[in-house]
């Protein structure tokens, strides 16, 4: 299988990757301007590509509808016209095409995006005026803004001569400078889930005491099955031990809470380093300042399975929080010349609720090693989307 096969196959949609049903025609100039701008101008390293003649953005839902060879030959010319009237500096294209599953898919390379920012020359319509920009995100296509452009100026700039080049950014096909996570909520939290059960018992009691004799036992009986479900043989509870039980629920159930909060219902992070420079990268050590938000939190230890504390993974970075900040520590013991490596031995537990919802959380690095004769830093995004539903 060849690598661009591989991309198509297996790859997610992101800020360098965009798959399209059908191919930008005439009548979509102003679409195919603002997507390849996006592309040239995403945030990360290394080719982006536009795949057209693919449904579905992740690989589970991928479907190959394939393009004509009609439609094909008029991208070819119009995309080399417009590209060359349009957008500055110059940008270079490779339009390429495969045959997957029997139908016929192109692929648009931009394999050189080293002059960013590329706007627009000059004016396409009254909404696209020279001068413009958009950018591709984890979040979708937006124009540029100021802080965009100063970070892109900045991306632009070489390194002093003799400098080692590190990249950071989070974990994925390339490095990432910005990243999406959903809301996960607690609607299953071990101890909420039997305080419920407990309450229902309570509500079943005293819906039955009216009842006498062999009636009132009958229906204990059926209530009691309703709401455990079956799983426990019926005991008689009075109420005030009933009520005793939910209130020790908490402490009882505080292991399975704190796993299900920090490891079942969180995200695994993981940042990485990539040396592009001519130096070998040593003893390095990454840190990174998350702001102290309501509804954001980084474990600060890996929380085992109820019943099995002693079996934590060691190698989980340092986490220590303040009043207003989450602080990230890891020591990197080397980065080889043109390699890339895991800032952490374990990704980092990081954890958003609904408070977080539809805000973007800066997350500022720094990176300090001998061989770097000043540290490397930068800022990451993480945006907060909506609740991921339970599997």
């Amino acid at each position: 299988m060849s690598s661009l096969e591989k991309v198509i196959r297996s790859a997610r949609a992101g800020p360098a990757i965009v798959f399209r049903e059908r191919a930008y025609g005439e009548l979509e100039r102003k679409g195919f301007l603002r997507e390849i701008l996006g592309l040239a101008n995403a945030l990360v390293d290394g080719p982006r590509y536009l795949i057209m003649g693919v449904r579905g953005d992740g690989p589970d839902d991928r479907v190959f509808v394939g393009i004509s060879e009609a439609e094909l030959s008029e991208a070819r010319e119009l995309y080399r016209v417009e590209l060359s009237r349009f957008i500055e500096p110059p940008l270079e294209i490779d339009l390429e095409s495969l045959e997957l599953d029997g139908v016929r898919v192109a692929i648009l390379a931009l394999n050189d995006c080293v002059a960013p920012p590329y706007l627009l020359a000059e004016n396409v319509s009254n909404s696209m005026r020279e001068g413009s920009g958009w950018i591709r995100r984890a979040t979708g296509l937006s124009r540029l803004r100021r802080e965009d452009l100063q970070q892109l100026f900045e991306k632009a700039t070489p390194s002093p001569a003799g400098a080692s080049t590190i990249l950071v950014g989070f974990a994925g096909e390339e490095l990432l400078e910005e990243v999406t996570l959903a809301v996960l909520d607690l609607d299953e939290l071990p101890s909420r889930v039997a305080g419920e059960q407990v309450r229902k018992l309570i509500e079943a009691k005293r819906a039955s005491q009216g009842l006498v004799g062999r009636t009132t036992t009958r229906v204990r009986r059926a209530r009691h099955t309703r709401q455990s479900g079956g799983a426990q043989p019926h005991q008689y509870f009075s109420e005030n031990t009933l009520k005793r039980r939910s209130i020790e629920i908490e402490d009882q159930h505080r292991a399975a809470d704190d796993y299900y909060q920090y490891e079942v219902r969180t995200h695994y992070v993981d940042v990485s380093l990539a040396n592009i420079g001519a130096v070998d990268l040593l003893d390095a050590v990454l840190t990174l300042s998350i702001p102290r938000l309501d509804g954001l939190g980084v474990s600060e230890y890996i929380h085992a399975a109820p019943g099995r504390e002693k079996e934590r993974p060691a190698g989980y970075p340092t986490v220590e929080s303040s009043e207003r900040t989450i602080r990230v520590e890891s020591t990197i013991e080397s980065v080889s010349r043109g390699s890339t490596v895991s800032a952490f031995s374990e990704p980092l537990r990081v954890w958003v609720r609904a408070p977080l919802a539809g805000r973007t959380v800066p997350v500022d690095y720094a990176l300090n090693a001998a061989s770097l004769e000043e540290p490397v830093v930068g800022t990451l995004r993480i945006h907060v989307g909506a609740a991921q539903p339970r599997s």
